[in-house]
């Protein structure tokens, strides 16, 4: 299946498929490996960059134990998870700028997410 994948993203080479420098959306927030340009998130965490687990309520939280804060005001800005062939599953090598891993991870970091 990896070989597939990166084969089908343009990639020579599988190594160099999971090796590139923005594979995956903030590192897979440090809850998950980077497989291919995907996350792939440890049990309890789940979302395009394993940022998002359950809370004791049963409701998404994002960031849990990582420090996140949300801004007390506005604006704020939900982000749908989409299918990785959406949003991740791309060889940033393609594109002119990597924009859309910038964008998200510079959202999270303000709070506004």
């Amino acid at each position: 299946m990896l070989l597939e994948r990166c084969s089908a993203l343009g990639f020579a080479e599988p190594s160099d498929c999971t090796a590139a420098p923005l594979a995956c959306m903030g590192g897979c927030s440090g809850a998950g490996e980077c497989v291919a340009g995907f996350c792939k998130c440890r049990p309890g965490h789940f979302g395009a960059d394993c940022s998002l687990s359950l809370g004791r309520d049963g409701k998404p939280q994002l960031l849990a134990g990582r420090g996140y804060t949300p801004r007390s005001r506005g604006p704020r800005v939900y982000m749908y998870e989409l299918p990785p062939e959406f949003t991740t599953w791309r060889n940033e090598a393609h594109l002119d700028r990597p924009t859309t891993h910038h964008f998200i991870e510079r959202l999270t970091a303000t709070g506004a997410r």
